[in-house]
């Protein structure tokens, strides 16, 4: 009996857990997972994957690199022959992992996030998504950190990552170019807030000249409402637009 009630009563209870931690931790340092189907993933214990690193002097090496991983430290740790290490994430220009028996394949890559200033940031990772060759942009989700996580649903490996509250950041890059022009992309309802739509032009209009220097209108031919199923994307098909 009591076997059975631990089997009807394990996942709600444990769903509660994380629900009552995430709370805490969220009110204590404003900070909230990104795991909207929480029940459905499982994997929390630190793994090394291999993945080949492509350096900045244009060199490649295979070395196990730990997960999760997150982008506020300067360092990425790896297993290099069994031995724990640590590489300067200055040293490298992007890496990549294979899942599911090379099925998926994930590209971290690194930059640093625009400074009007002219500011040097730490380089951090973003997880490409889109590499646009028409316009010459790439689009990337760039998570506080990133791990492997099991979709019991599919049962395949998938990268999983940590946002600020819920609202996803996304980064804009040229190709073959570090800066990442980082831009919010938040969760709505049927219609867009006024606030959010401000939130876009403001942002966009600050990136303009360096991203869209052919389309100094590129404001007002984003459909906005269709961000929170397209995200950046619908930025970029105001820019072909332009473009064409």
């Amino acid at each position: 009996m009591f076997a059975k009630k631990i089997n009807k009563y394990f996942g709600c209870y444990l769903f509660k857990t994380y629900i009552w931690f995430f709370n805490i931790y969220f009110n204590m340092k404003r900070l909230l997972l990104v795991l909207t189907f929480l029940a459905t993933f499982t994997c929390w214990a630190v793994e090394y994957r291999a993945c080949e690193i492509t350096y900045e002097d244009g060199s490649k090496e295979t070395v196990e690199v730990q997960f999760p991983f997150a982008n506020d430290n300067p360092n990425l740790r790896i297993k290099r022959n069994g031995e724990r290490g640590n590489i300067d994430k200055d040293l490298i220009k992007f890496f990549t992992l294979k899942l599911n028996n090379g099925e998926s394949k994930y590209l971290f890559m690194g930059g640093r996030e625009f400074s009007k200033n002219k500011k040097k940031r730490r380089k951090v990772f973003t997880l490409v998504e889109e590499v646009n060759e028409e316009t010459g942009i790439i689009i990337g989700n760039l998570g506080l950190s990133f791990d492997v996580a099991r979709d019991r649903r599919s049962d395949k490996e998938i990268i999983i990552f940590t946002y600020i509250q819920m609202y996803r950041n996304y980064s804009f890059s040229k190709i073959n170019e570090e800066t990442f022009y980082t831009m919010f992309v938040f969760p709505s309802g049927g219609g867009i807030r006024v606030g959010t739509k401000k939130y876009y032009k403001k942002t966009i209009s600050k990136y303009q000249k360096e991203l869209f220097p052919e389309c100094p209108d590129i404001t007002d031919r984003i459909d906005y409402k269709s961000m929170k199923e397209k995200a950046l994307m619908a930025v970029i098909d105001a820019y072909k637009e332009c473009l064409n």
